[in-house]
């Protein structure tokens, strides 16, 4: 619960104690916890002795002390020089189980110690007890001896007594008891149960069955309840499972309001998570967002609520939101909320309702074919090459129609580390980009909408703008459905835990948003709520390499200039073969001429040299 690995006992040297620290250290060691170091104080130690053992205990590494049954002024004198040698203080953690039965002036200096005991519950009959040993006190003058755990225990015999005295009775009256139930009378005392005023009681085969113990927090007001430990269940934080009555004893003890207060954050763009109405900050019920809808499907599979939820915008970082919850303004915060460990330390983050990731979001620059200069291509030099190309380019032709020639402007690391590089104002992206990457802080620059992203990255990092915007998956999937031209998203993606819903450390309720959520997300509901606001655009987390959205590759004006290149060339190879070869003319008579043969080789030689263009 508390994330502790090393721990060191400190018990008093007596019997009692000595006999539990094996079975003790044995179940610390199977939930993976190490005794770094063991201390046995004397019941009879003086301050100075303490301060000895102490001291030793400061050397160590470990910072978390676990204090095992001491005898109240034994207790007494150990806090307080362990007070006055400083390991009271922030940094070390204390566990003890005898707060109850100190004195109040150990007690106020016990603030931030976690305890343990067994849980009395607060019924009728333990008021009406407490009222009347209050007034014995007053008629005794014993005020000073209030009532604690061991005086309530005390009951305990005296049932053990009257059940006892019922069997005595039972066999008085009748001799034959004895023999007729053949000693079953004893099974029945070692079997049996009873609820006190200290709580419920029960033997089977004469063993005690394990308790229900309470945890809470030494405060200076008093004790704050942490949570519960049963054998069953181990820790919670409410002894009963149901949601629905967890969700209403949570409502009634809450000082906010009747309500469940939703805290939301406050932003202007990527309206499609979180539409807030820029006039009253309030969320636009007609098309409230994704988040938001799936908060209210999740919420209504929950079961019915007496008092309802109500949405509250948020100003802030999203730090800022969760911090709000464990500070008990708001009693949970949802909206688009990366689940990110920094935030685990105010708030407990239910399963995630959409998977994330960070990348990089880049220009484009497109290489696709362009209009074709008609008398540029006829130029009588090159017209004999183009003929002999024009056929082996008929392949390349076709690739170069039909495929898109986009190159990616992907700065290097190096190019990145002296360019301006954009995020979303607010998120975690940004303390991400310095943790993880080493970017100057001075070099980021914050955008907060799909239209500053893409003015941004249209002006470049040398007019103002900047070269790349790292962002998560879900905002690069919109962007890229309202820009479906000139730009792209780059890999390696940078897997984080999606976002969730933030609830209060410790929140029961936090087990049963993730169930709702785990049979929500994987329904059709939750296929049509992405269809609404995100579109068909589906990007593959896995993907690490590019994806982009670009238009037509082949135009029709580039279409048209080849076409009409391919028809010139046609003609003119028509031509000069028909000046080169003229037809016979049947019915014209030539007479003999001795030059005859040298001019049929010539034309023989000319025909051989149009032969490659038949």
């Amino acid at each position: 619960m508390f994330e502790w690995n090393r721990v060191v006992l400190v018990y008093e040297d007596m019997e009692f104690s000595n006999a539990i620290i094996p079975y003790l250290t044995y179940a610390l060691e199977n939930m993976g916890i190490q005794l770094s170091h063991k201390t046995a104080i004397p019941t009879s130690a003086q301050s100075s002795q303490i301060l000895e053992q102490l001291e030793v205990l400061m050397t160590l590494q470990s910072t978390v002390f676990m204090v095992l049954h001491m005898s109240i002024d034994l207790a007494s004198r150990f806090f307080a020089v362990a007070n006055e040698a400083g390991l009271m203080s922030k940094g070390f953690a204390w566990l003890v189980t005898f707060v109850d039965t100190m004195d109040h002036v150990a007690i106020d200096l016990m603030e931030g110690v976690i305890g343990l005991r067994p849980y009395v519950p607060n019924t009728k009959a333990l008021k009406n007890f407490r009222r009347r040993y209050k007034r014995f006190s007053m008629m005794m003058q014993t005020e000073g001896h209030e009532l604690n755990l061991f005086g309530l225990w005390v009951s305990g015999p005296w049932l053990v007594r009257r059940l006892a005295s019922s069997v005595e009775r039972k066999r008085n009256r009748n001799s034959r008891f004895l023999k007729e139930t053949n000693g079953t009378w004893l099974m029945g005392m070692l079997n049996f149960s009873y609820r006190g005023i200290s709580g419920d009681f029960e033997l089977v085969n004469g063993q005690i069955q394990p308790s229900v113990f309470e945890i809470f927090n030494v405060t200076r007001k008093g004790q704050r309840m942490i949570g519960y430990w049963t054998h069953d269940r181990g820790i919670s934080k409410n002894l009963y499972p149901n949601s629905r009555h967890t969700r209403r004893t949570l409502e009634a003890n809450e000082s906010i309001g009747s309500k469940w207060i939703i805290g939301v954050p406050s932003k202007n763009g990527f309206k499609e998570f979180v539409n807030i109405q820029p006039l009253d900050k309030k969320v636009d019920e007609r098309k409230p967002g994704f988040t938001i809808e799936v908060f209210k499907a999740v919420w209504e599979s929950l079961g019915p609520s007496p008092n309802g939820y109500e949405f509250r915008t948020m100003d802030g970082t999203y730090d800022d939101l969760c911090c709000k919850v464990d500070a008990k303004e708001i009693h949970a915060a949802m909206g688009d909320i990366s689940i990110v460990s920094s935030r685990s330390n105010c708030v407990d983050f239910t399963l995630p309702y959409l998977e994330s990731g960070v990348a990089m979001l880049i220009k484009t620059r497109h290489d696709g074919p362009k209009d074709v200069d008609i008398l540029e291509a006829i130029k009588l030099g090159s017209m004999a090459a183009k003929f002999i190309l024009m056929q082996s380019y008929t392949a390349n032709l076709s690739s170069i129609l039909t495929i898109n020639q986009l190159q990616a402007t992907i700065p290097s690391v190096r190019e990145l580390g002296r360019c301006h590089v954009g995020y979303q104002n607010l998120s975690f992206v940004k303390d991400y980009l310095i943790s993880h990457f080493g970017f100057e802080e001075s070099m980021l620059k914050p955008y907060g909408s799909v239209d500053d992203y893409q003015e941004a990255l249209s002006k470049g990092s040398e007019n103002g703008g900047v070269c790349a915007i790292y962002d998560e998956i879900p905002y690069m999937g919109i962007f890229l459905a309202q820009y479906t031209t000139g730009y792209m998203m780059v890999g390696p993606t940078y897997r984080t835990d999606g976002l969730g819903f933030a609830l209060p450390v410790g929140s029961p309720l936090v087990a049963n948003f993730s169930r709702a959520i785990l049979n929500f997300t994987q329904g059709n509901d939750m296929a049509l709520i992405k269809k609404k606001y995100f579109g068909v655009v589906s990007i593959d987390l896995d993907d690490t390499g590019s994806v982009s959205s670009s238009g037509p590759s082949l135009t029709s004006g580039a279409l048209q200039a080849y076409l009409s290149s391919s028809q010139l060339l046609s003609y003119c190879r028509m031509t000069v073969s028909t000046v080169t070869n003229p037809p016979e003319m049947n019915n014209v008579e030539e007479s003999h001429n001795p030059n005859q043969d040298n001019i049929d080789e010539s034309a023989d030689e000319a025909t051989l040299e149009v032969h490659p263009f038949n």
